[in-house]
């Protein structure tokens, strides 16, 4: 018995140390440190939990990879000129999450001056003076869901944009207007996943230099534009508002003649546009800004004047159209004369439109993917994303000893890790962690090491349900896929298809897939939900962040009931936080459970090399999905279970869940 006694002090002991050694930083109201002293000190992946608000100017350091949780608190810069809240030095790398606001008072400064690597998510960006940028990118910023900038009624003072992507004056050869090499980046990009942005001279503007793509959101203007674009933009989705008046448009696009930074390219794959016009040239610069060029391909033109504002010469800007819905015929732009193009009830439909393009932005990939595909060489994209595995270590409140627990009071301790990877110590404990990494450059193969094959349960239930329905779904959907971005010779071509085919995904666009675009917990939920019929909750949901009307707001409610997922508290579910591998594995092991499938795996052992980086909370449900070989490695040695989730990779994984069903 006292050697009994013994070993279990034993055990508690390294148990207690190994939290410590795994153990964030957190920081506490009571603490006699400023910010930038606590940022100082914290080790690279730390993340850093506010208990109260900060009136400081920040500086993020050279080569500094931590994560800021917001908790509900503010951080407000000083009132001095030209300083900015949150500053992030070329070579950082920073993760703001957590509802919480970024203040900034100064007359010169932004809210968020980047020349790093910043994700933000679920946190409002709010600036009093503005004269200056809310958000100023100067290197590589992901936006996603949750984030909310809204400004006031215009009142006629200095006003900028409410987002600037790229430089004012690039070869100014000053930090804060130009390109500086070792300083900022060459084509600062940003990335735009969810949010609402709401105001400015411009909403968003995208600079010299810069490249964005805009996936989801909405974006409203009362001045000027949703989005001015000089350089090169793509949207994928969103809602696009102006209110009419004053032959308003949505988009304004330009280009500098002779300058390779102004080149003036817009494409738009899908998306909602409110507005009289949908988009106009540039004319207030004379014959040095024109030769413009917008493609359109897909998207829901809701203008009661026409497509282009008809500010210039024709000759002057270049406008095709291959797809889209229209309330005002688009005859003059049209590809050419063989295009598809239908009139009923006053909208005309260019091309093959299947589905309104804003109906899914994520369109969440779920059913039964087809098994491994063996042209995948080099690991399982398809479940493995290449997300940065330093920045993830507080991962699952309840297993990650990140920082201090007690600080973690509404994590969802079974799973889901969702919000940032690395940030996540408030997040749910076992679950999904989102990241920012879309990167996965090796689909999911059957090379992956699944680990032991024999232990396998071979339980399951398929993912719709029994193998009749599952015949039934096939026949749901004879209409050929065509989506330009999932060639017959990808690992995840057949998954795709077969999840297509059933009515269980459907395309960021009418002719786009994104198998690239990094998967959140709502499109996760809603694949599930699908795979269920869309079954009804007989529940009303309690997040406040999850509204009525959403794509996702359905599959919350229901699987919310179901305990398949979690939230964060009460009044916060992250729906647009990305997800992990290793939270895939827990959301599909709920979900078996919830089938009462047998999900017992006896004393498997992960072979990685990075097996130990599975957290606690995900440890059964990991171990479960490698012997039943629905996550394998991205090599022989690697399973990378911090790792950002891929749109394609987890259309694999769920068809393969779907085979052991």
């Amino acid at each position: 018995m006292e050697k009994v006694k013994f070993s279990r002090r034993i055990l508690a002991l390294t148990l207690v140390l190994s939290m410590m050694l795994s153990m964030t930083f957190t920081i506490f109201a009571g603490e006699d440190k400023t910010l930038n002293e606590i940022i100082e000190e914290a080790e690279n992946g730390s993340t850093i939990t506010l208990d109260k608000n900060y009136v400081e100017n920040i500086v993020i350091p050279e080569n500094k990879e931590i994560t800021i949780n917001l908790a509900g608190y503010n951080i407000e810069s000083t009132s001095d000129a030209t300083k900015d809240t949150i500053y992030i030095k070329n070579g950082a790398n920073l993760i703001i999450s957590r509802s919480g606001k970024i203040i900034n008072k100064s007359k010169g400064g932004s809210c968020i001056f980047n020349s790093g690597n910043v994700t933000i998510q679920n946190a409002t960006i709010e600036k009093t003076d503005k004269s200056f940028y809310n958000i100023t990118n100067h290197g590589i910023m992901t936006i996603n869901g949750g984030v909310v900038i809204n400004e006031t009624e215009y009142d006629g003072t200095s006003h900028a944009s409410l987002v600037d992507n790229g430089y004012s004056n690039y070869g100014s050869g000053k930090e804060r207007t130009g390109y500086i090499e070792g300083t900022n980046v060459a084509s600062p990009k940003l990335t735009i996943n969810g949010g609402e942005f709401n105001g400015g001279l411009n909403t968003i503007k995208n600079d010299d230099a810069g490249i964005l793509e805009i996936n989801d959101g909405t974006f409203k203007n009362n001045i000027q534009v949703s989005v001015l674009n000089w350089n090169k933009a793509t949207i994928n989705g969103g809602t696009f508002e102006v209110p009419k008046g004053n032959d308003k448009t949505t988009i304004c696009n330009a280009k500098t003649v002779g300058v390779d930074y102004n080149a003036g390219e817009l494409t738009v794959n899908g998306g909602t546009f409110n507005a009289e016009y949908f988009v106009e040239s540039n004319n207030a610069y004379g014959d040095s800004v024109k030769g413009d060029s917008t493609t359109i391909t897909g998207g829901t033109f809701n203008t009661t004047l026409g497509v282009v504002r008809p500010v210039r010469e024709s000759g002057d800007y270049t406008v095709v159209i291959s797809g889209g819905t229209f309330k005002v015929e688009p005859e003059d732009y049209l590809i050419d004369e063989s295009v598809e193009k239908t009139e009923k009830d006053g909208v005309w439909v260019i091309g093959e439109v299947e589905e309104p393009v804003n109906e899914d932005p994520s369109g969440d990939v779920s059913g039964d993917v087809s098994g491994d595909q063996n042209t995948e060489p080099s690991g399982e994209t398809s479940g493995e994303v290449s997300g940065d595995q330093n920045t993830e270590t507080s991962g699952e409140t309840s297993g990650e000893v990140s920082g201090d627990q007690n600080a973690e009071p509404s994590g969802e301790t079974s799973g889901e890790v969702s919000g940032d990877q690395n940030t996540e110590t408030s997040g749910e404990t076992s679950g999904e962690v989102s990241g920012d990494q879309n990167t996965e450059p090796s689909g999911e193969t059957s090379g992956e090491q699944s680990g032991d094959n024999n232990s396998s349960s071979g339980s399951g239930h398929s993912s719709s349900g029994n193998k009749d329905k599952e015949k039934e779904d096939e026949k749901e959907t004879t209409e050929k896929m065509k989506f330009s971005d999932v060639k017959e010779d990808t690992w995840f071509y057949d998954s795709v298809k077969n999840l297509y085919n059933k009515g269980i995904i459907k395309g960021t666009s009418k002719d786009e897939f994104s198998p690239d675009m990094k998967l959140t917990r709502g499109m996760l939920v809603t694949m599930i939900h699908r795979l269920e019929k869309e079954e009804k909750s007989t529940k009303k949901i309690s997040f406040k962040d999850v509204k009525e009307g959403s794509y996702y707001y359905d599959a919350i409610a229901w699987a919310a009931e179901k305990e398949i997922v979690l939230g964060y508290n009460e009044d916060t579910f992250g729906a647009e936080d990305e997800i992990t591998r290793e939270q895939v594995a827990l959301i599909l092991y709920r979900y078996q459970k919830y089938l009462n499938k047998d999900t017992k795996v006896k004393g498997l052992e992960l072979k990685f090399d990075d097996g130990k980086e599975v957290s606690k909370e995900a440890k059964d449900a990991m171990e479960w999905a490698v012997t039943n070989e629905i996550i394998k490695g991205r090599t022989e040695k690697i399973l990378a279970p911090k790792e950002k989730a891929t749109r394609a990779e987890v259309a694999v994984m769920i068809e393969r869940l779907g085979k052991i069903n």
